[in-house]
């Protein structure tokens, strides 16, 4: 999917036991900002209407870390991502 990280998403919606289901539009959230927390970094970063993704670039060091992603609406209540995807860039140095 790539819709504005504002936009009501459309939903596939079980209807009742039978089986049988029904399209409908999801509730789009007022989301003013993006979150990133891990590893000693935390940034926030304002999200516009236009935006399908936000994008973070950290340097990491090798290990386990936690991860907390979040979006925050216009009231400052806060939201999980439910994705969040990582890519290696540059070369690996060699030990």
């Amino acid at each position: 999917m790539d819709e504005p990280i504002r936009a009501a998403a459309e939903l596939t919606v079980p209807a009742g036991f039978e089986g049988a289901t029904k399209r409908e539009k999801g509730k789009a959230l007022p989301i003013v900002k993006a979150r990133l927390k891990v590893a000693g970094f935390d940034k926030t970063i304002e999200v516009t209407d236009d935006m399908s993704e936000a994008t973070f670039t950290v340097s990491l060091k090798k290990g386990a870390c936690d991860v907390h992603a979040q979006f925050i609406g216009d009231d400052g209540k806060a939201y999980g991502a439910y994705f969040l995807y990582v890519k290696r860039e540059g070369q690996r140095k060699q030990q």
